[in-house]
């Protein structure tokens, strides 16, 4: 009988420390609602209505209306108007003459009148219809109005008063009805002189008020000018403020501020009667002596949270008020020289919550030639979601219109556009903005007279060029219209043939509303380098909001913002003349409902003390998140009553929480490993630590189009552009692959897979061709088992993952198996079909820390617009320096400042550690750097395009959030953002061997910067990420063998030939397996489905073993398989460790010489099944 002698061949030794690390300092792990899915943490949601309304205009078809009072023989005094819209094809302005018919006699009312004012509104209940009303003081003194409806017979109504002068009218929600009807507000000055304000209800047959506001006192009576405007100067949702300019008889501007009230009556009575309507705020400016004025409202500054006016409201998505004023000068009566245009806020009083205030934010004055006339409006000219002030100039030579920019406060001029002629002083100018087209930009509307006949004209703004154009002009002078007064222009859809938002689900979602709960990452700190095996137990900080070494004597706070949103998606059949960005913009506006809630939470005195939202952990790198909550109402897209392959949802900020986590509980809290709807997650890693870079010759797929080859998958860019030269294209086969070797085995956290897109596409379906794929990871070339992946899903040396559906930009892979990450060398992305692939990038991520020898020697940002930065990398295949781009906008780099001079960390117990408010005096980050934008509601999306097949597009404007530190003494801002970082230096002895003299000694130097990543469902997180340099100065790359941690640390083997001929004799080597633990080697045969055991053996004291398996020429062909099982002292089989790889033996390859003598050594054949002597 033959006896097999066992020699162990051991390779390298390993120490490895693995000691737990300490508790975080103040990084909290609670088990609260944060680990329960949000269904179980939240009361079912009330659907019944939406607080977005009903109905929410997306893209606007409307027309122009213009009231006027009539002139001429058989007209004069009369009220007339006029409708124009847009020809079929939406290229000319016409006038619609059949409405009203041009010889249409008004009642004898509405001739002779002696004042009047015209609008529109939406004043039916659920209808989107706009009426068009008209307010007049009728020949019998009476105040009037008449309301015209498509489809409905003009309405004639009335109030009881008479005699009123200087009316103004605007519409708005101004008592919050039911479905958002709007309602008309009417200002006016009496025979007596008071100054009244009514609320009225114009559909209904009533001749109360639904609220009065009257005054004389205060200088408030006689007023010589009057204007009127209405918006949402609280940001409640609701355009239900009433502002009211007003010029006193002493010259005085006062502007007054009403709400409704249904509750409230005024002490006063007689020609002071107040009846639900409050006035909360009042502000007087002495302007010199004007000769008018006039007031608008709306939103200027949208979200911006920086500039000269943030500190002063705005960001917060509430309208500011717009004044306009001239100056009278006496001796060029009646032009004036110049005007002022200045805006104010309505804001909270610091001292008294309860009490509002008239704020101002900026002026501008304007000096022209001569002005005789001026006109006041808003509109969203350039889809930006905010409104630009328009002021429309009567001067001697031309009638024009003036654009600026309201956004940071101070009014700045933007355009002029004029229309040369010789204007009569104090000529009739009307002015207004809408959406003639459905593109989301409004159109410029201006009336007024040319050679006494009415003359309409629209302007466009071109913000490329910063220019008005003109784009129509109608002119009309017939029936009474030539030399007509008291000209107003309003915009309306007055056949409700825009493009809206109803409420209800979409096609394919089932979601009427639902409460979301959104895990949005505030920043990524990562501690500073550290050798795993030699500092594994050693101390490391990180921190944000608060400083590792500065002593807090003043008191901060950190305030974080969020507000509601409004995101969408388009089918992929949806066809409009508008981009989402601009729809989204205007859909912000019209839904009103955004506006800004923020939690501020305050630190102590005491050093150390810190809030919540300030993190610092003394065990390593976290991840800060913010949970934030919404009510989300979904709606369904329709036009001319026909729903279309489209959908919206609002969502209704609440709260939010927030905590901080090591990253590996990010992964396993909000990684799909653990969690099926984690519709949000990213993994955490940077650009640089991709395994897959510099693997160049070690990349290939199943075939090539062109010089599209597989090494542009690792060229370190995600450049979705095809013709950029930076995307993989293979032919159009079945089941293509692109695969990497990663050169070793190594642990594999996760893996994302970047899209192209359809730029250079002919028929705009490339990025749609990367759907249905797999990722495969395994320690064998995937090549040599199998180009099927239907075999290679099967095959138990394989990890398989599988992404549905068609990607979006990025598919986020978490490589888990049992709750940990996988270990593979080699990773391909196949197709499940026929098909091309194009692969704009895949980056292949370890789940462990860095070793310092692989951090980046240096960051630099020559282009800080471009979304990447440069970093440096030592390429250990060829020793040299390597640029490699990381996303991301780089904000502070502390090598600029030599923040830790020429420290090093080597032996010893001392922390080396920074913080950046050591550098306040030499550097400061603007506290905009942590604002970010998220997509809310994924699942919304992930139901819809699961269900319909749609393409779903994520981004638009969501909501923005923003972490900020604010100095209590100065209440001002702070423009310090504090972070800091640290780390202990390691024993002189490891695994009792010393260390050389400064061997793996190395140094460090902070940096930060902005990145935005985005999930697979197109979750977007923007926030800031606190990362390291190891200057190759500081690093002596000579014997780091010893620093680093073993690569395999969990069970694998791996045969030396993956095929070859029966006889042939295999190495086989097994590690990671626990040191000295007893090793079942088992064998698999071709065709059969259980192992048979082999031998049995115990690992050496590193958990290694190196053995040979001989093969006779008489084992059939086939794949093997073999498995090893190791039992450590103590342990059950079913604890055991177990690694399994695969061989072929293949008659038509070639016979592998025996292996050298010093090695146990197994034969296939039963008969030598002998138990082992160990010598």
């Amino acid at each position: 009988m033959k006896r097999t002698l066992l020699f162990l061949l051991l390779i390298g030794f390993f120490a490895t420390l693995l000691a737990v690390p300490p508790a975080a300092a103040q990084v909290e792990y609670d088990d609260d609602p944060w680990a329960l899915p949000p269904a179980l943490t939240q009361e079912p949601l009330d659907c019944t209505n939406s607080p977005f309304g009903r109905a929410i205009i997306l893209g606007s078809e409307q027309e122009i209306f213009v009231g006027m009072r009539g002139a001429g023989a058989g007209r004069q005094g009369w009220v007339l108007h006029d409708r124009f819209d847009l020809n079929a094809d939406g290229t000319a302005l016409v006038r619609d003459a059949s409405w009203p018919a041009i010889d249409q006699t008004p009642n004898a009312n509405a001739q002779n009148v002696s004042a009047l004012a015209s609008t529109t509104g939406k004043f039916r209940f659920q209808s989107d219809r706009t009426q068009l009303v008209q307010v007049y003081t009728g020949a019998d003194g009476t105040v009037r109005w008449l309301v015209h409806e498509e489809g409905q017979p003009v309405l004639e109504r009335s109030l009881l008063v008479s005699n009123y002068a200087l009316l103004q009218v605007a519409s708005g929600v101004l008592s919050r009805a039911p479905g958002r009807t709007e309602r008309l507000a009417l200002a006016s000055r009496t025979a007596i002189g008071s100054l009244n304000v009514f609320i009225i209800e114009p559909l209904r047959d009533s001749q109360v008020p639904l609220a009065t506001w009257r005054t004389d006192q205060d200088g408030r009576k006689d007023v010589v000018d009057l204007q009127l405007a209405v918006g949402d100067l609280n940001g409640d949702g609701f355009n239900d403020e009433i502002i009211l300019a007003l010029m006193k008889e002493d010259g005085d501007v006062e502007v007054i501020v009403l709400r409704y009230d249904p509750d409230y009556t005024g002490p006063d009575g007689g020609a002071n009667f107040k009846s639900r309507l409050r006035e909360v705020a009042n502000f007087t400016l002495n302007t010199g002596r004007p000769t008018l004025v006039r007031v608008a409202a709306a939103d200027l500054d949208g979200r911006l949270t920086t500039g000269p006016g943030a500190s002063q409201g705005s960001g917060d998505y509430k309208d500011e008020i717009i004044l306009l004023t001239d100056t009278d000068q006496p001796d060029v009566r009646p032009f004036s020289p110049q005007y002022t245009v200045q805006t104010f806020s309505l804001n909270t009083s610091a001292e008294n919550p309860e009490v509002e205030q008239i704020v101002q934010r900026g002026s501008s004055t304007v000096v022209v030639t001569l002005t005789s006339n001026l006109t006041l409006a808003t509109g969203d000219l350039d889809g930006s979601g905010r409104a630009e002030i328009l002021v429309g100039e009567v001067t001697p030579e031309d009638v024009a219109v003036r654009a600026f920019d309201g956004a940071t406060g101070t009014p700045r001029k933007l355009a002029r556009f004029a229309i040369p002629m010789t204007p009569s002083p104090g000529l009739p100018l009307a002015l207004a903005t809408g959406d003639l087209d459905r593109d989301g930009l409004h159109e410029v509307g201006l009336a007024f007279l040319n050679n006494q006949a009415l003359q309409v004209t629209t302007l466009a703004y071109q913000p490329e060029t910063t220019t008005l154009t003109e784009r129509d002009t109608v002119t009309a002078s017939d029936g009474g219209r030539q030399n007509a007064t008291f000209i107003d222009l309003a915009f309306g859809d007055w056949n409700d043939d825009s493009l809206k938002a109803l409420y209800g689900e979409p096609q394919g979602s089932s979601i009427t509303c639902k409460t979301v709960q959104e895990p949005n990452i505030v920043s990524v700190v990562h501690a500073p380098p550290y050798w795993e095996r030699l500092q594994g137990n050693r101390l490391r900080l990180a921190s944000i909001g608060q400083s590792t070494s500065f002593a807090q004597t003043d008191e901060r706070a950190l305030t974080v913002s969020s507000s509601h949103a409004v995101s969408a998606y388009f089918g992929g059949g949806f066809e409009a003349n508008f981009v989402f960005g601009k729809v989204a913009a205007t859909a912000r506006v019209t839904a009103g409902y955004q506006y800004t809630g923020s939690v501020t939470n305050r630190g102590g005195t005491t050093e150390g003390k810190t809030t919540r939202e300030a993190w610092t952990n003394d065990a390593g790198s976290f991840a800060a998140i913010e949970r934030t909550t919404y009510d989300c109402y979904n709606y369904r897209v329709v036009q001319d009553g026909q729903e279309l392959d489209a959908g919206m949802r609002f969502c209704e900020y609440k709260d939010y929480a927030s905590i901080a986590t090591d990253v590996s509980r990010w992964n396993s809290l909000f990684g799909p490993a653990n969690n099926p709807q984690a519709l949000q997650w990213i993994p955490l890693n940077r650009d640089w630590a991709n395994l897959a870079l510099f693997r160049r010759a070690t990349v290939a797929q199943s075939s090539t189009v062109g010089d599209a080859g597989a090494a542009r998958a690792i060229d370190g860019t995600i450049d979705p552009v095809f013709a950029n030269g930076s995307v993989t294209q293979t032919e159009a086969e079945d089941a293509p692959w692109w695969q990497v070797d990663l050169g070793l085995t190594q642990e594999l956290g996760a893996v994302r897979v970047w899209n192209r897109n359809n730029l250079g596409c002919d028929d705009l379906s490339c990025a749609a061709q990367l759907r249905n794929f797999y990722v495969f990871v395994s320690d064998t070339d995937l090549r040599t088992i199998s180009d099927d992946p239907e075999v290679l899903k099967d095959d138990p040396r394989v990890a398989t993952f599988f992404s549905e559906g068609q990607s979006g930009r990025v598919t986020n892979i978490q490589t888990y198996r049992n709750n940990a990450p996988i270990f593979g060398r080699y990773v391909r992305v196949q197709l499940a079909g026929t098909g091309y692939l194009s692969l704009a990038e895949v980056q292949v991520f370890g789940e462990r820390q860095v070793d310092p020898d692989r951090y980046p020697i240096n960051v630099s940002d020559s282009d800080p617009n471009d979304g990447y930065f440069t970093v440096s990398l030592y390429n250990p295949l060829t020793g040299g320096i390597e640029q490699v781009r990381q996303r991301g906008r780089l904000l502070w780099n502390g090598a600029n400042y030599d923040v830790l001079a020429a420290r090093r960390i080597s032996v010893g117990n001392p922390v080396s550690s920074w913080s950046l408010t050591e550098e306040r005096t030499t550097f400061t980050t603007q506290a905009d750097a942590t604002s970010h934008s998220v997509s809310i509601g994924a699942e919304f999306d992930a139901e819809v395009s699961a269900g319909g097949g749609k393409v779903v597009f994520g981004g638009g404007y969501e909501y923005t959030s923003g972490v900020i530190t604010e100095d209590v003494r100065s209440t001002e801002w702070g423009t310090a953002f504090e972070i800091g970082g640290g780390v202990q230096g390691f024993p002189a002895t490891v695994g009792g061997v010393a260390l050389g003299p400064g061997q793996c000694e190395y140094g460090f130097q902070p940096y930060y910067y902005e990145v935005t990543e985005e999930s697979s469902t197109g979750f977007l997180h923007r926030f800031i990420v606190v990362d390291y340099t190891v200057p190759n100065a500081s690093l002596n790359r000579n014997n780091l063998a010893f620093c680093r941690q073993p690569t395999a640390n969990r069970p694998i083997v791996e045969a030396d030939i993956n095929t070859a001929a029966p006889g042939s004799s295999l190495i086989l080597t097994a590690r990671g397996f626990t040191d000295n633990s007893e090793a079942l080697i088992e064998l698999r045969y071709p065709g059969q489905e259980n192992f048979r055991q082999v031998a049995r053996i115990r690992m050496s004291s590193i958990g290694e073993l190196v053995f040979v398996l001989v093969t006779s020429p008489n084992d059939p062909p086939g794949d093997y398989a073999v498995r090893i099982r190791s039992v450590a002292q103590g342990s059950s089989l079913a604890q055991a460790q177990e690694a399994t790889t695969a061989f072929t033996l293949s008659t038509d390859a070639a016979l592998v010489e025996p292996a050298p003598p010093g090695v146990p050594v197994f034969s296939l054949q039963p008969r030598l099944y002998l138990p082992l002597i160990s010598r």
